[in-house]
Protein backbone atom coordinates (compact mmCIF):
# COMPACT_ATOMS: atom_id res chain seq x y z
CA UNK A 1 0.00 0.00 0.00
CA UNK A 2 1.35 3.59 -1.23
CA UNK A 3 0.99 6.61 1.33
CA UNK A 4 -0.84 8.49 -1.22
CA UNK A 5 -3.05 11.44 -0.12
CA UNK A 6 -6.04 12.74 -2.48
CA UNK A 7 -3.77 16.27 -2.48
CA UNK A 8 -1.13 14.14 -4.28
CA UNK A 9 -3.37 13.58 -7.16
CA UNK A 10 -2.91 16.37 -9.89
CA UNK A 11 -4.48 16.79 -13.03
CA UNK A 12 -1.52 15.12 -15.03
CA UNK A 13 -2.33 11.75 -13.10
CA UNK A 14 -6.27 12.36 -13.86
CA UNK A 15 -5.39 13.01 -17.31
CA UNK A 16 -3.32 9.74 -17.92
CA UNK A 17 -6.16 7.95 -16.72
CA UNK A 18 -8.58 9.44 -18.57
CA UNK A 19 -7.03 9.14 -21.87
CA UNK A 20 -6.14 5.49 -21.28
CA UNK A 21 -9.87 3.93 -20.46
CA UNK A 22 -9.80 1.58 -21.95
CA UNK A 23 -7.50 0.13 -18.41
CA UNK A 24 -9.35 -0.46 -14.92
CA UNK A 25 -7.21 1.43 -12.46
CA UNK A 26 -6.70 -0.26 -8.99
CA UNK A 27 -5.16 2.33 -6.57
CA UNK A 28 -4.32 0.86 -3.30
CA UNK A 29 -3.70 3.44 -0.87
CA UNK A 30 -3.38 4.32 2.78
CA UNK A 31 -3.13 7.85 4.02
CA UNK A 32 -6.70 9.56 3.79
CA UNK A 33 -10.42 8.54 4.28
CA UNK A 34 -11.82 9.90 1.35
CA UNK A 35 -9.99 10.40 -2.82
CA UNK A 36 -13.10 12.79 -3.68
CA UNK A 37 -10.72 13.46 -6.99
CA UNK A 38 -10.77 9.99 -8.28
CA UNK A 39 -14.78 9.53 -7.37
CA UNK A 40 -15.48 10.75 -10.46
CA UNK A 41 -13.67 8.37 -12.72
CA UNK A 42 -15.41 5.44 -14.23
CA UNK A 43 -12.53 2.95 -14.76
CA UNK A 44 -11.06 3.27 -11.05
CA UNK A 45 -11.30 1.41 -8.49
CA UNK A 46 -9.83 2.61 -4.89
CA UNK A 47 -8.45 -0.16 -1.91
CA UNK A 48 -7.49 1.57 1.16
CA UNK A 49 -5.70 -0.46 3.81
CA UNK A 50 -6.67 -3.87 2.20
CA UNK A 51 -4.67 -7.37 3.40
CA UNK A 52 -1.62 -8.81 1.09
CA UNK A 53 -3.60 -11.65 -0.27
CA UNK A 54 -6.02 -9.21 -1.96
CA UNK A 55 -2.97 -6.98 -2.78
CA UNK A 56 -1.59 -10.13 -4.50
CA UNK A 57 -4.80 -10.95 -6.19
CA UNK A 58 -4.86 -7.40 -7.68
CA UNK A 59 -1.37 -7.41 -8.33
CA UNK A 60 -1.38 -10.69 -10.47
CA UNK A 61 -4.17 -9.74 -12.36
CA UNK A 62 -3.21 -6.54 -13.20
CA UNK A 63 -0.84 -5.62 -16.83
CA UNK A 64 1.07 -2.78 -15.25
CA UNK A 65 2.32 -1.13 -12.16
CA UNK A 66 1.62 3.02 -11.94
CA UNK A 67 3.99 4.26 -9.82
CA UNK A 68 3.03 7.39 -8.10
CA UNK A 69 3.64 10.57 -9.21
CA UNK A 70 6.41 11.97 -6.49
CA UNK A 71 8.51 9.04 -5.13
CA UNK A 72 11.70 9.42 -2.50
CA UNK A 73 14.33 9.14 -3.88
CA UNK A 74 16.26 8.42 -1.23
CA UNK A 75 15.12 5.00 -0.63
CA UNK A 76 14.05 2.15 -2.62
CA UNK A 77 10.14 2.95 -2.99
CA UNK A 78 7.65 0.07 -2.43
CA UNK A 79 6.06 -0.16 -6.09
CA UNK A 80 9.56 -0.73 -7.71
CA UNK A 81 9.84 -4.13 -5.47
CA UNK A 82 6.39 -5.12 -6.15
CA UNK A 83 7.13 -4.61 -9.98
CA UNK A 84 10.25 -6.70 -10.01
CA UNK A 85 8.51 -9.48 -7.83
CA UNK A 86 5.71 -9.82 -10.01
CA UNK A 87 7.47 -9.02 -13.39
CA UNK A 88 4.80 -6.35 -14.31
CA UNK A 89 6.02 -3.65 -15.81
CA UNK A 90 5.93 -0.47 -14.61
CA UNK A 91 4.83 2.84 -15.63
CA UNK A 92 7.09 5.74 -13.74
CA UNK A 93 8.76 9.47 -13.74
CA UNK A 94 11.99 9.64 -15.74
CA UNK A 95 14.04 10.62 -12.47
CA UNK A 96 13.62 7.42 -11.30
Amino acid sequence: MWFYKNDNIDLDTIQFIKQNNNFTYNFIVRGDKNYNNLLYLDNLCIYNNINANKLINIIHESKFILSKKYISYDRFSGQLGLAMSFEKPIIIDFKT
